[in-house]
């Protein structure tokens, strides 16, 4: 059979059509716009050089924590600090005054003082702390012994000794110190506040003294002192009335 005769159903298939072209009408996909883009590059480099610098700059802190102490005290050797300049007038003498005290007992204190001041408006109150630090001094002012408070009786002395006083109430200044200040944020400065706790510290310092018999202790000291002295100088006894 021919090719011409064969049937239509056993003809040979024709190739598909071309596809046919898309309508413009067709939603099209969304692109990223290009300058979000670049700022999310931008802000990654900016965040890599953000901890490079952090890193770059902690390393440099440890350096310089690790240098070695012989390296800062030859600096400091080679760069000393600068001293303050102190100018000083001459002090003026206004009065000589001579003494005979024999001091004999002293007792060395320590208390803390806290002065406050009430606000005269808000926020201008103030506080103050003191650690004071003293010294009180006692024994007989030999001054006062007049040529009738001595007797002689063949090798014995009979001494009328002066009342034993307190010579000196002062605070040691190496060692005291405020140890706290407050005041309101309104408040000025006020200098007196430390003076006040000083004279109350030295207030105390005598009181203290006085009530554990500095007086009585320092005149048995100066007794025993002066007997002493006149037993070296050849007396058998020494009487004290």
């Amino acid at each position: 059979m021919s090719a011409s005769e064969q049937p239509a159903g056993d003809k040979a298939r024709s190739p598909l059509p071309p596809e046919a072209p898309r309508s413009s009408s067709e939603p099209k996909r969304p692109r990223p716009p290009v300058g979000w883009l670049v700022v999310s590059v931008f802000l990654v480099l900016l965040f890599l050089l953000g901890i490079r610098a952090y890193l770059d700059l902690t390393g440099m802190v440890r350096q310089t924590l690790n240098v070695p102490g012989q390296v800062v005290e030859e600096w400091r050797k080679a760069f000393p600090p600068v001293t303050p300049t102190v100018k000083v007038l001459p002090p003026a003498l206004e009065k000589v005054r001579s003494m005979a005290r024999l001091e004999t007992t002293a007792y060395f204190l320590s208390t803390v003082v806290e002065v406050e001041k009430q606000p005269d408006w808000p926020f201008t109150g103030q506080r103050l702390l003191l650690v004071a630090y003293g010294q009180v001094t006692a024994g007989v002012d030999l001054a006062k012994i007049q040529e009738a408070d001595v007797e002689v009786v063949g090798e014995q002395v009979i001494v009328h000794l002066p009342a034993a006083e307190v010579f000196d109430v002062y605070i040691r200044e190496d060692s005291t110190y405020v140890y706290d200040y407050e005041k309101g944020i309104f408040a000025r400065f006020d200098k007196t506040l430390e003076t006040q706790a000083r004279r109350r510290a030295l207030d105390e310092f005598q009181s203290t003294a006085l009530a554990n018999g500095i007086l009585e202790e320092a005149g048995d000291r100066a007794e025993w002192e002066i007997q002493r002295l006149l037993l070296l100088l050849g007396y058998e006894a020494v009487t004290f009335r």
